[in-house]
């Protein structure tokens, strides 16, 4: 709620290591009700009000110019698989065009599914959380993450 009431702050925000409850921000920013309804009973502020708040910090803590893909979902260093999917789509929840009108927002998605897809890639586990093979190629693990309303990326 400082950053909102003084933006100045922002720049220290994208240096500090990023706060437990991350997660319950992010499913406030979505539009849980349930968060909403906690989070309104906790503050007094009406559900639009921490809306707003939670999207501006989303948008300073974790979308820098950093680009390090744990920062990007919001999560520490040791995020399981379970984590990683969890992050991703309560943030694909706040980000999709269709709950969002502002273009700019959507478009952070790329970077999400992006973040997401290198996390896997780099600890091959499956959704379930239990590690094991995974024969599919890199590139089709990367196409998974792809949603219809991205631009696919066209090689050469």
């Amino acid at each position: 709620m400082r950053l909102y009431r003084s933006p100045g702050i922002a720049r220290n925000i994208r240096r500090l290591e990023l706060p437990a409850g991350v997660l319950t921000v992010i499913r406030v920013a979505a539009g849980c009700g349930t968060t909403l309804k906690m989070a309104a009973a906790r503050t007094g502020l009406d559900h639009a009000a921490l809306q707003q708040i939670a999207s501006l910090y989303l948008l300073v803590a974790l979308f820098g110019d950093e680009g390090d893909a744990h920062r990007t979902l919001g999560l520490g260093a040791g995020a399981d698989a379970a984590r990683v999917h969890d992050h991703r789509n309560w943030l694909l929840k706040w980000l999709h065009p269709d709950r969002n009108q502002s273009q700019s927002l959507s478009g952070l998605s790329v970077r999400v599914i992006d973040a997401s897809a290198r996390l896997v890639e780099a600890h091959p586990v499956a959704p379930t959380g239990e590690p094991g093979i995974d024969e599919r190629s890199a590139d089709r693990r990367r196409h998974d993450y792809r949603h219809v309303w991205l631009r696919r990326k066209v090689e050469g």
